[in-house]
């Protein structure tokens, strides 16, 4: 007898557990996520008397970046490093855009619209000379690249 009443509750508790449902909810945030790699950097040729004619020493792919975001985006470029020499002389370019002065102010080379899983850019860089104002010495080139996320900011630029 006591065995049959045994079942019969446990028999009652499984179907009273077995027909109540519950909801479990479970939150989930993905922050923006961001990867900028240096792939590659070249540096310039030695100076030669063609390219003071020019006015320029122009170095393709100087530096090879991949990019990845789970947000648009956008790449930010400056020169960290600065004197006489070097002030103004330095201009970049990524992906077909016009080149831009490298500065210690921050300028737009490149923004997206989308997220990007791996997007390699390809930047060209120029170092403009003459003959009356370059002046033999130690050049130096450091540009540094952001990757951002895509704001209000940016989408006008």
């Amino acid at each position: 007898m006591k065995v049959i009443l045994v079942s019969i509750l446990l028999s009652c508790t499984l179907l009273l557990f077995g027909r109540t449902t519950r909801k479990i909810s479970v939150n989930v945030s993905i922050e923006p996520t961001q990867r900028l790699t240096l792939l590659s950097s070249t540096q310039f040729s030695e100076l030669a008397a063609n390219h003071l004619d020019n006015g320029y020493n122009q170095l393709e792919s100087c530096v090879k970046l991949e990019v990845k975001s789970n947000v648009p985006w956008v790449l930010i470029a400056y020169n960290d490093s600065f004197n006489e020499q070097t002030k103004n002389n330095y201009k970049v370019k990524a992906s077909g855009n016009p080149y831009v002065a490298l500065t210690q102010s921050e300028v737009l080379l490149m923004k997206s619209n989308s997220p990007t899983n791996g997007e390699i850019i390809n930047i060209d860089c120029k170092r403009l000379v003459s003959w009356d104002t370059t002046k033999p010495g130690h050049w130096e080139f450091s540009p540094l690249f952001k990757l951002l996320p895509l704001t209000e900011n940016w989408i006008n630029y």
